[in-house]
């Protein structure tokens, strides 16, 4: 009589069962099957392989930033998009030219991308950072 009421209690597809009676195990295995077909197929067709890792990435998304600063004053989104990077990448690139001194602020405004008001406008191009008002010293 025991054995008939534990059977009464299972559930028919166990503790993890979700709709159509499929495991949440099930279709992480199916994802991972379907990626690794898609691998695959793009080894197959000779895919190729990265061409720049760590610092040699770096050196070169830090060029590119450069040259898209040097073209007018752009946002950091700009150049994100432009350059096809990561913001965050940006911002980084912009902090290391600001501390070698490569990179000026030009003006504050509204970026054309995001619509947000008080982004910075930078330029590397020393022709619009001699347009900018010279600090007069406070003491």
């Amino acid at each position: 009589m025991v054995d008939s009421v534990k059977k009464k209690r299972q559930q028919p597809f166990g503790k993890a069962s979700l709709c159509f009676g499929r495991t949440k195990t099930s279709r992480r295995s199916m994802k991972n099957r379907k990626n690794l077909k898609i691998m695959i197929k793009e080894n197959e067709k000779g895919a190729e392989a990265p061409t720049a890792q760590g610092k040699d990435k770096y050196l070169n998304q830090l060029k590119q930033a450069q040259i898209a600063f040097f073209e007018y004053p752009k946002t950091m989104k700009m150049v994100a998009k432009q350059i096809n990077c990561d913001r965050a990448n940006v911002c980084r690139y912009k902090a290391t030219m600001s501390k070698s001194g490569a990179i000026w602020l030009i003006s504050k405004g509204v970026c054309p991308i995001t619509r947000h008001a008080g982004v910075g406008f930078y330029s590397t191009n020393p022709s619009y950072a001699e347009s900018l008002p010279v600090q007069s010293k406070l003491f």
